[in-house]
């Protein structure tokens, strides 16, 4: 966060349930209840993914403007014009980690719906997906942890969501904010970006997919890793 702040220009809100501690310079905290209420708050296989789709889409329904996930890095200011922003993750995937849209966009509120009743039969659901969702609703007792991460509100979701309206044309270049892929995520911290600076020049920013690294039984992200590391020299960019 303090990539978007110090070196950057950008007002951060953070939206928390509790005090956070730590928090720094420039950021403002808000309560996340004024968006959804913490009795809402729900795991799926000790995950809290699914919960933060429902989430980013309800604040975005209500609010508006950018939201950016908490594992994003600045690299330089966000200049888009465009009312509508969001980027791939690969040639037929977009992906939810930075988004921009106008308050009351029907995507938004479909997609926070969907999160609370992920069996919804959709009208651009596949074959296989309706058969899915039906076996959930009525065999397998509706519930929501049935549900697979990324399929109902996340990049799957989003993915089809956006195909059916005919926005996923405004789609930004993986470059934009997805430089390195999901499934590179390691190359982060290790010395692959070691000579190559020039990789990100056209990058706004730089997702460190924490999602794979609690996944990644013994990895721990507080460590130091390789000095000429992209992660490392970020550290060094904004936090010394």
């Amino acid at each position: 966060m303090p990539a978007f702040v110090s070196k950057n220009g950008h007002d951060v809100h953070l939206f928390a349930y509790e005090d956070v501690q730590g928090v720094p310079d420039g950021i403002t905290v808000l309560d996340a209840n004024e968006v959804i209420p913490a009795h809402e708050i729900f795991t799926v296989r000790n995950s809290y993914a699914i919960f933060a789709d429902w989430f980013r889409w309800e604040l975005l329904f209500e609010k508006g403007g950018y939201w950016v996930d908490t594992d994003v890095i600045c690299l330089k200011p966000f200049t888009f014009e465009e009312p509508i922003i969001f980027g791939l993750e690969s040639s037929i995937s977009a992906a939810i980690g930075v988004l921009r849209f106008p308050v009351g966009h029907p995507l938004s509120r479909s997609l926070a719906d969907l999160c609370q009743a992920p069996n919804t039969p959709l009208p651009y659901d596949t074959p296989k997906m309706r058969v899915k969702k039906f076996v959930r609703k009525y065999l397998l007792g509706n519930r929501r942890d049935r549900v697979r991460w990324g399929e109902s509100a996340g990049p799957k979701g989003f993915t089809a969501a956006l195909k059916h309206l005919e926005l996923f044309e405004l789609a930004k270049p993986f470059t934009y904010f997805y430089p390195v892929t999901q499934g590179c995520w390691m190359s982060i911290f290790d010395d692959t970006f070691q000579n190559n600076d020039d990789f990100f020049s056209g990058s706004y920013c730089i997702h460190l997919w924490n999602e794979m690294i609690s996944r990644s039984p013994g990895f721990d992200k507080n460590a130091e890793f390789h000095p000429d590391s992209i992660f490392e020299k970020l550290k060094r960019r904004y936090l010394d």
